[in-house]
């Protein structure tokens, strides 16, 4: 076997070194936390105010000025919104395929579970076209 060389010896001991003090620096901050990445996400200002019409901040569940046709809309888009969830969804699906489009946003209380509290609630959210 061959002898190692001065410079072998130095490299061999620098890789060494540097390995331990980086093993040291996972050491002292703790190692994997054993979470995942984590994002903060700022609101900005507009969304932390409430909205002014409705009194109301505006669902997470929905984009930024987005707005819903209650004839239009998918069972999954009318669930995200404020007050309506999947079993509601579905009622308003039914209805349309029994009566037809709405005409305004105020037939919705035609629909059993859904009253005049829940419909103002909705308009910022939801359109009839």
């Amino acid at each position: 076997m061959k002898a190692w060389t001065k410079f072998e010896k130095i490299i061999l001991v620098l890789s060494v070194v540097c390995f331990l003090s980086m093993c040291g620096v996972y050491a002292v901050r703790g190692g994997s936390s054993g979470q995942p990445w984590r994002v903060d996400v700022e609101r900005t200002e507009l969304q932390q105010q409430e909205m002014p019409d409705s009194g109301r901040q505006e669902p997470d569940s929905l984009l930024d000025g987005e707005v819903i046709d209650l004839n239009h809309a998918a069972v999954d888009d009318l669930a995200r919104l404020p007050g309506i969830g999947p079993v509601r969804a579905q009622a308003i699906e039914d209805y349309r395929q029994e009566h037809g489009p709405f005409a305004t946003v105020d037939d919705l209380t035609k629909i059993k579970g859904i009253g005049p509290a829940i419909v103002e609630g909705l308009r910022p959210y939801v359109t009839v076209r």
